[in-house]
């Protein structure tokens, strides 16, 4: 899943990589969200999306590395095309993150085997390569993906990190590839559910709950704080929010990075399994965006003639801007809050301001 950076709108695939589905944020929930999209698209599944910075355009990425440009409106309409990147062998190797670069001129690519790319935004002419680890480089025999938790990049694309589990099935290394040097740092940790970048640091999620703050280059760790027990999916940043998903009850938990606080967590709907919901923060982390596909089982298929509402997957966006939490409560309380009220309900310091209105 990827938000348009005026979070207007939220595009998502599906686990298969076979359904894209563009939504409106920017509608009242009674009203349909659902923006069309070309009905017919002019490569072989998707595998990644990227935004452009004035959210007119969506880079559509398949598993070939081929990619089709749609122009957002009403109906969606293809702009643009890449070519599929050369694989004589036809190895597997999808693209896993993009991230368009300061300036716009670059797009850096992240694969499964944990190789750079950069290219070009409009032709997708292949600029820059830089190797992965060879312990995950594809063979013949393999098919190996990643988790878009799996994969991080810093915000210059100047570090790629991606989660290395070739080998034994219970180990695990982090990877740390500078894209300037090409030299790849090993950090062997065990345990690990996700990785990310917020500014300058590499977090690290593992599965004692425990979130492990890093130096961007993996030369050092910085400190650990507590992150989401049982953890499916996370984390993920936005502004000073770090997010993640527990698969036991089904929750997103917010942590503040700067005070090291948890804030809470927000209940999910239930889905096939842990993995089944995507999220992702917005980047003044002001919104939290959720996809949960339907729960089907053996014994709840959907409808023959069509889904019901029960059979459709959910897209929740939560509000977690403090002045629209404020001005809620004021509303709620008829009164103005005091810094007391805010440290008893949330557990964190006041903000410098809880005055209603502002």
């Amino acid at each position: 899943m990827s938000v348009s950076p005026d979070g207007r709108d939220a595009a998502v695939v599906d686990s298969e990589g076979t359904r894209l589905s563009a939504l409106s944020l920017d509608v009242p929930a009674t009203k349909e969200r659902q923006r069309m999209l070309p009905p017919k698209a002019r490569i072989p599944g998707f595998a990644e999306l990227l935004w452009r910075p004035d959210s007119q355009c969506l880079t559509v990425v398949a598993p070939d590395g081929s990619a089709e440009i749609l122009a957002r409106g009403r109906t969606w309409r293809s702009v643009g095309t890449w070519p599929a990147l050369p694989n004589p062998l036809r190895l597997s190797d999808p693209p896993t993150l993009l991230r368009l670069l300061p300036g716009g001129r670059q797009v850096a690519e992240v694969h499964a085997s944990g190789t750079v790319r950069f290219r070009d935004p409009e032709s997708g002419t292949v600029l820059r390569e830089v190797p992965g680890p060879r312990s995950m480089a594809p063979t013949v025999n393999s098919s190996v993906e990643l988790g878009r938790t799996y994969v991080a990049l810093d915000a210059r694309a100047t570090y790629a990190a991606v989660i290395d589990r070739s080998g034994e099935t219970d180990s695990a290394r982090i990877r740390v590839i500078s894209t300037e040097s090409g030299r790849i740092r090993t950090i062997p940790l065990a345990d690990v559910r996700g990785i990310t970048y917020a500014g300058d640091r590499l977090l690290v999620q593992r599965g004692s709950s425990a979130l492990e703050l890093w130096t961007a280059s993996g030369s050092r760790r910085l400190g650990t704080v507590e992150g989401a027990a049982d953890p499916a999916i996370g984390p993920v940043a936005g502004g000073n929010l770090v997010a993640g998903t527990t698969s036991e009850d089904h929750t997103v938990r917010l942590l503040d990075l700067p005070s090291e606080s948890t804030l809470g967590t927000l209940p999910l709907p239930e889905g096939n399994k842990a993995e089944s919901t995507g999220l992702t923060l917005t980047a003044d982390g002001t919104k939290l965006i959720t996809a949960t596909e339907a729960d089907f089982s053996e014994t709840d298929a959907p409808e023959p003639d069509g889904p019901t509402t029960n059979d459709m997957g959910q897209l929740i966006e939560w509000r977690l801007d403090p002045r629209v939490w404020i001005r809620t409560v004021c509303s709620s309380a008829g009164r103005q809050l005091r810094p007391a009220d805010w440290e008893q309900h949330m557990g964190t310091e006041a903000p410098s301001s809880l005055r209603c209105g502002e």
